[in-house]
């Protein structure tokens, strides 16, 4: 078996690992094949001359410590039924992990079907969100203060989303950077393949401070992302989803882990729950400590266990803002799938030692590894 980068020719044997492969409707399908399909972003397996699995290998660039960082996302792992085996997603999942390092690409993301069978080749959770499952009764009775506009996928009503969006997640954490195409595709699928709407909230200036991705279908209202800049906004917006009430008998709410909007509604105890959901993983240890190392005056060794990439399988020495691989005693051990969960600030060495995922003196990396807000909502095809 070879694993390549899919060539036009391709094309035809690639959707038909998706028609054997996944649950998705025709109608989804021909949009993908016609709107998001690159084959420089599809890897495929095959057995002579036969294409057997595919996976796509995105490029995104992703936001850590207010860094920008390119990163690979990987989806649609599949493969002909007669050849699917935990051992052929293995041999992609693993194959396309490497191709993305080779690329450059310093964090490879997915969004699994399977968690534990993941974590056994080094990816970690490194993404949770908050899902609020309420009804209209339980929201606030804000009122609406500004102008809800239904909006498009043209240049004027992106650039307005974009404004709204750059502003809500500057205070989070990882999370993806999102150009013209993306929002295109975003809202295409949302529109194409949903049904659904995009609410932008204007205020009296006409200046856009919030907006809702949202679908309502079978008396439920699922709101996908639901951003704004100010508290006005955010009252604005819950006033706006309130509205629907004789529309909807169930609202979910997908927000980041640190959102506060329970405190409206705390009434429902039932309302809140948490979601783990993006794994990540660290393609290159050295480039990403050396990243993470900008303005650091500490030192400590550093040792990482990865099965998978021998680069990465080594002791690395930080000094300062040097980093270099080294031989010898290590300060701290630890393993690359909780390297990544630190180095993308989704848990801190504290909570490291606490769950026996790092070993060592933990104390001299405190300072280091920085826990924030980790935040992916629609990764773009």
């Amino acid at each position: 078996m070879n694993t390549r980068q899919a060539e036009k020719k391709d094309f035809h044997a690639v959707k038909t690992v998706w028609e054997q492969a996944f649950n998705y409707s025709r109608s989804f399908m021909d949009w993908y094949f016609e709107q998001a399909y690159r084959p420089q972003n599809t890897m495929v397996v095959t057995e002579g001359d036969a294409v057997i699995a595919s996976a796509n290998l995105l490029p995104q660039q992703i936001v850590v410590r207010n860094k920008p960082v390119q990163a690979a996302y990987i989806t649609a792992i599949g493969a002909l039924p007669e050849w699917r085996s935990q051992e052929l997603e293995r041999k992609l999942a693993c194959d396309v992990t490497q191709i993305a390092a080779e690329r450059g690409e310093l964090v490879s993301l997915l969004i699994p079907y399977n968690y534990k069978f993941y974590e056994r080749y080094g990816w970690r959770t490194a993404y949770n969100y908050k899902q609020y499952t309420i009804t209209a009764a339980d929201i606030p009775a804000y009122q609406i203060r500004g102008r809800i506009v239904r909006c498009g996928k043209n240049a004027d009503a992106i650039a307005a989303l974009q404004s709204v969006y750059g502003q809500f997640a500057h205070s989070l954490n990882a999370y993806t950077v999102r150009d013209e195409a993306a929002w295109k595709l975003i809202l295409d699928d949302l529109f194409t393949n949903f049904g659904g709407t995009c609410a932008l909230l204007q205020d009296e200036a006409g200046q856009a401070v919030g907006y809702l991705l949202y679908i309502i279908h079978d008396g439920r209202m699922g709101v996908y992302e639901f951003a704004y800049t100010n508290r006005a906004a955010y009252e604005s917006l819950l006033g706006y989803i309130k509205a629907h009430d004789t529309q909807v008998g169930t609202v979910t709410m997908k927000v980041p882990e640190n959102d506060l909007t329970y405190l409206d509604f705390c009434d429902n105890r039932n309302a809140v729950s948490i979601c783990p959901f993006a794994m990540a993983r660290v393609n290159d240890v050295q480039k990403m400590l050396e990243l993470l190392a900008e303005g650091f005056a500490g030192q400590f060794r550093l040792q990482i266990i990865d099965r998978l990439m021998e680069g990465n399988n080594r002791t690395f020495a930080v000094d300062g803002q040097a980093v270099s691989a080294v031989d010898g005693t290590a300060d701290v051990v630890t393993d690359i799938g909780t390297f990544t969960q630190l180095a993308l600030g989704y848990i801190s060495p504290e909570e490291a030692v606490r769950m026996n995922m790092l070993s060592g003196k933990a104390e001299l990396v405190d300072a280091f590894f920085q826990k924030g807000v980790n935040y992916i909502n629609m990764l773009c095809y």
